[in-house]
C-alpha cells in the first residue's frame, strides 16, 4: 500500500509541478509585454553626476589660450575646449590680434594654429599638434530645458579649471543666434570654456556675460562646432577682421558702418565678436513716435570702441571712440574743445552722465557728442580741462535717456 501511495504522491506532485510551470508561463507571458510598454512610456530617469563627478570628468579637457602679436607680446588670454584629439574650440574674440597661439594643459604650453573660423558666431577653433588632452563628451542643446542643471568650466581671469554651477534661464534667440542664457557664473577669461550638462556632456561654449545684470551669462550651443568645417578658413585674412590690414583701416571700418542701419552681424564681420555685451534693460525714447525702445552696448575695449544697439529690429544707434587712431569729420580724440566748436561752427550743448563721471559736448543737429573726462577728486572740474576723450556719433531722432542737461 505504501509503495502505491508513494507512486500516486508522486504523480500528484509531478503533475502539479507542470501546472505550475505552465500557470507561471502563462502568467510571465502575459505581463511580460506589459513590462515592455510600461519601460517605454515612462523611462527611469537617466542617472545624473554631481558637481566635483562632472569636474572630474570633463576638466581635462579644458585648456588655457594665449594669443600672441607679430612682435610676441601677449595681447590676450582665454579658454578653450579640447572636441577632439590635437583640436581646441573657443570664441574668436578671444584669438583677436594674434599671430601666434599657445595652449596650456597641465603646465605645458602647445604651439597651436588657427584653422576654422566662424565670426559671425564668434566660434573659432584651433589645431595643436603633440596635445594630449583628452576630449570631452559631446552633448546637444536639443536636449537642454530651462531648468536643467549646468555647469561652466574654464579660466576666469587666468584662474585655471574654476567650475560655476547654474542652471539653463532662458534658451534665446539674438542677433540670428541661438544662445544658452544661464546663472553659471562666467567672468573676463572664461570665454572659450565649456558649458557641462549633468551627465558632463558639452551643451555649450561659454561666450560673453551682462555687466549691467545679475546672472547674466550667455553660451553658443556645441551643436555649431559641427558646422566649423563648412566654413571657409578665414584665418589667412583674419587681419582684416580683428587688425587693420594694410588698404582697410580702422577708420575705414568706423566709416562702412551706417547708424540706423547697419546691425550687429555686420559689426561682427568687421571687428569680430564683441568682448564685452551689457544693457539690454536700457531703453531710448522715439520723439516721432513716443515710446521708449531696449538697446545694448557692444564694445571692444582693445580697439577703443562700443557700438549701441536697438533690439528687434537690429539697427546701430551710436558708435563711440575712444582710440587716438579714428577721427569724425577730421576731429579726433586729444581735440581741444574750441577747437571742435569752431569746427561744427557751433557752440554745442554740455550734458553729463547720471553718474557724472563724463561731460558731454552735444551737437543735436549733426548727431555728434563729444566726452570730457571729470576729475575724481573735484567732479566739478574736467580731469583733462577742454580736450576730447571721447566722440559719439548717434541718431538724433532717440534721446538716450541715461544723461541729463547739467548746465
Amino acid at each position: 500500500m505504501d509503495r502505491y501511495a508513494d507512486k500516486g504522491a508522486s504523480r500528484g506532485n509531478s503533475l502539479a509541478a507542470r501546472l505550475r510551470g505552465r500557470a507561471g508561463s502563462y502568467v510571465l507571458a502575459r505581463v511580460l509585454p506589459l513590462l515592455v510598454v510600461a519601460a517605454l512610456l515612462f523611462p527611469c530617469p537617466a542617472l545624473t553626476d554631481s558637481p566635483s563627478q562632472v569636474f572630474e570628468k570633463t576638466s581635462s579637457g579644458i585648456v588655457v589660450i594665449a594669443v600672441y602679436n607679430d612682435k610676441g607680446k601677449a595681447v590676450g588670454l582665454g579658454s578653450g575646449v579640447v572636441t577632439r584629439p590635437g583640436q581646441v574650440v573657443t570664441n574668436c574674440h578671444v584669438t583677436k590680434g594674434g599671430e601666434n597661439y599657445k595652449v596650456r594643459w597641465q603646465n605645458q604650453a602647445y604651439a597651436a594654429s588657427l584653422t576654422y573660423s566662424d565670426f559671425d558666431r564668434d566660434l573659432c577653433q584651433l589645431k595643436v599638434p603633440g596635445l594630449k588632452a583628452p576630449a570631452v563628451s559631446i552633448g546637444s542643446v536639443k536636449a537642454l530645458k530651462v531648468g536643467t542643471r549646468v555647469y561652466a568650466i574654464g579660466a576666469p581671469q587666468g584662474l585655471e579649471l574654476t567650475l560655476s554651477e547654474g542652471i539653463v534661464s532662458a534658451l534665446r534667440d539674438l542677433e540670428g543666434s541661438k544662445y544658452i542664457q544661464t546663472t553659471a557664473a562666467i567672468s573676463s577669461g572664461s570665454s572659450g570654456g565649456g558649458l557641462f550638462d549633468d551627465q558632463a556632456r558639452l551643451v555649450g561654449i561659454t561666450t560673453f556675460y551682462l555687466e549691467d545684470g545679475q546672472s547674466l551669462n550667455f553660451a553658443l550651443p556645441v551643436d555649431c562646432i559641427a558646422e566649423l568645417p563648412s566654413i571657409p578658413d578665414t584665418s589667412e585674412d583674419r587681419n582684416s577682421v580683428t587688425v587693420p590690414a594694410p588698404g582697410f583701416s580702422l577708420q575705414a571700418q568706423v566709416d562702412s558702418l551706417e547708424i540706423g542701419t547697419s546691425d550687429l552681424g555686420v559689426i561682427r564681420k568687421l571687428f569680430g565678436g564683441p568682448e564685452i555685451l551689457r544693457g539690454l534693460e536700457m531703453e531710448w525714447y522715439e520723439r516721432s513716435t513716443g515710446k521708449n525702445r531696449k538697446i545694448y552696448d557692444a564694445e571692444y575695449p582693445s580697439k577703443g570702441l562700443s557700438f549701441s544697439l536697438f533690439i528687434n529690429p537690429s539697427e546701430l544707434y551710436s558708435i563711440t571712440i575712444t582710440t587716438k587712431n579714428v577721427s569724425v569729420r577730421g576731429l579726433r580724440t586729444g581735440a581741444h574743445i574750441e577747437s571742435v566748436r569752431k569746427k561744427l561752427s557751433e557752440r554745442g550743448r554740455l550734458l553729463t552722465t547720471e553718474s557724472q563721471d563724463w561731460w558731454w559736448l552735444d551737437f543735436q543737429k549733426q548727431g555728434l557728442k563729444f566726452g570730457f573726462e571729470r576729475d575724481k577728486k573735484f567732479p566739478a572740474k574736467l580731469a583733462k580741462p577742454e580736450i576730447v576723450t571721447r566722440i559719439e556719433i548717434y541718431n538724433s531722432t532717440f534721446e538716450d535717456t541715461r544723461r541729463k542737461t547739467d548746465r
